[in-house]
């Protein structure tokens, strides 16, 4: 009974810590997502609909799914609608997690340090709903591998080719780490190997789950694979992809890592009783500190200035260039963009990617931007009040100031 209190204050706990995680000021490119989502419903199809006056033809959605879900969430409830269904999403996560680690090694406490410390580093993973999503899908996998090779129980298989096919439709960019974490289970059985140690035939298994990965990666309606996608990005930099632009892969090593500190850490219930309370109390203070907080942080996103263009400017043949940041929000309001922060990945190798590309070139003062504003005929710069570029558009004579705030500047080209 004594545990069964326990594992119930532990799952109130982790609630809180989702509210401690989760950031009410919405991500930027949760707008661009219902923006998509939105797209796919009125259209009937799964494609980016661009929403951009510079690229001219339509591209796939490889985060079609959660796409659909945030925009249909946005449709029936709003903002706190997106918001509860992140605070949900985040709980099931940590609960999930911590599921997994008390029935692998049988202590409360290990499972609910690991879970709070990977919801808490991992803050920024979180308050992006196909980074989160993903990271979920890659450790279940991580999971139901190693279930597979110790127990070689076919229904593991299928856990594994079921979650892998839900991560091709909820984030095909991804998909090539779902084969890369194999390789932890490729070097343990050589080292078994070499030290002769006993085996239930590795080889054998790991193949039969790199085959069921294989297959699973083209269980969706994308006309490419996503195991092509990771080529589409070495284009895209011209370079080899970093693994640090996957960075939140790496969280799924709280799995191996916890069995390394498993025997250091003993199981306390008192320990436990402590930190959920304390867990709670922040979490208490967080919801009360954030309760008038905006969904829509006007520091972040043109949130007045979207209102003075569509309002006193018009969209009519209305060209703009931006950060691909504060594409998303225009976007959102149906304004036509330069960029946003999903669109360059399905730009690899497109002569679109150029124009795309001249905005961070512009950036770093090797393009003349009135020049290249001209030549593409756009009429408008908006650029955030940080922005490095400022202070040299500021005083330049071809351009106008049109519109600013205490965030955003607008300046219409002289025509």
């Amino acid at each position: 009974m004594k545990e069964k209190k326990q594992k119930i204050l532990i799952i109130i706990a982790l609630i809180f810590l989702a509210f401690i995680v989760i950031n009410k000021n919405l991500n930027s490119v949760n707008f661009a997502s219902i923006t998509y989502g939105r797209g796919m419903l009125e259209e009937g199809k799964n494609i980016y609909n661009n929403y951009s006056f510079i690229v001219e033809d339509e591209f796939e959605n490889p985060n079609w799914f959660l796409d659909l879900v945030l925009a249909k969430t946005y449709m029936q409830f709003g903002f706190l609608g997106v918001y509860i269904f992140y605070i949900v999403l985040t709980s099931v996560f940590g609960m999930t997690i911590y599921y997994l680690l008390v029935k692998k090694y049988n202590n409360q406490l290990l499972a609910f340090l690991f879970v709070s410390l990977l919801l808490i580093l991992s803050k920024k993973v979180f308050n992006n709903i196909i980074c989160s999503m993903s990271l979920f899908i890659l450790i279940l996998e991580v999971h139901f591998i190693s279930k597979w090779i110790n127990t070689m129980q076919k229904r593991y298989l299928l856990f594994t080719f079921i979650v892998v096919a839900i991560l091709t439709n909820i984030n095909a960019s991804v998909y090539p780490i779902t084969l890369l974490l194999l390789i932890p289970f490729l070097i343990e059985m050589i080292y078994k190997k070499s030290k002769k140690m006993e085996d239930n035939g590795d080889y054998y298994l790991i193949s039969i789950a790199f085959i069921v990965i294989f297959i699973a990666g083209s269980v969706n309606p994308l006309k490419w694979t996503p195991y092509l996608n990771i080529i589409n990005i070495w284009r895209m930099y011209n370079k080899v992809v970093l693994l640090s632009d996957y960075y939140y892969i790496f969280l799924v090593a709280i799995l191996p890592i916890s069995y390394i500190v498993n025997k250091y850490i003993k199981d306390s219930a008192t320990i436990i009783v402590i930190i959920s309370i304390a867990i709670i109390c922040i979490g208490v203070a967080f919801i009360l500190l954030n309760i008038n907080k905006e969904f829509v942080d006007p520091k972040q996103n043109p949130v007045l200035v979207s209102e003075y263009i569509v309002e006193k400017i018009g969209l009519n043949n209305f060209t703009i260039v931006h950060d691909s940041n504060i594409g998303d929000y225009l976007e959102f309001k149906n304004i036509p963009v330069f960029n946003d922060s999903k669109k360059e990945l399905l730009l690899s190798g497109a002569p679109e990617y150029l124009k795309l590309r001249a905005l961070y070139e512009i950036k770093d003062g090797k393009r003349k931007y009135t020049e290249f504003c001209q030549k593409q005929n756009i009429k408008y710069f908006l650029i955030a009040y940080n922005d490095i570029i400022f202070n040299k558009i500021n005083n330049d004579l071809d351009w106008n100031l049109v519109y600013n705030d205490d965030y955003f500047y607008l300046y219409e080209i002289n025509k």
